[in-house]
């Protein structure tokens, strides 16, 4: 019985990593922050809004479709890309991106 425990807890343990190791995926969108998401004030510029958004305690994030998901990391890429259709290369984890790549989507 126990040695069919310890297995037990074995197996979990040693799959437990393949699981959290997930594949990168590319996802394209625009660069927003997450205090504006999808809609920027009437007449706003979104580059500009996104940036002043940032300055004032907002995380960056990513618009795609109905969704909107903060990313994590590549800062810089992400202030000069800002309003910007964009692809992101990362892996998501809990609604957030973590930033891997991020490039102008052609």
């Amino acid at each position: 019985m126990r040695t069919r425990l310890i297995t037990t807890v074995f197996a979990a343990l040693m799959a437990m990593p393949l699981a959290l190791w997930a594949a990168p995926k590319t996802y394209v969108g625009t660069v927003t922050d997450t205090h504006c998401g999808l809609h920027h004030p009437k007449g706003a510029n979104p580059t500009s809004c996104t940036r002043g958004c940032i300055k004032m305690g907002a995380h960056y994030a990513l618009a795609v479709g109905t969704h909107v998901y903060q990313l994590d990391g590549h800062a810089k890429d992400l202030y000069r890309l800002a309003g910007k259709r964009v692809m992101v290369r990362g892996t998501m984890s809990h609604g957030q991106i973590h930033v891997a790549s991020v490039r102008a989507d052609r």
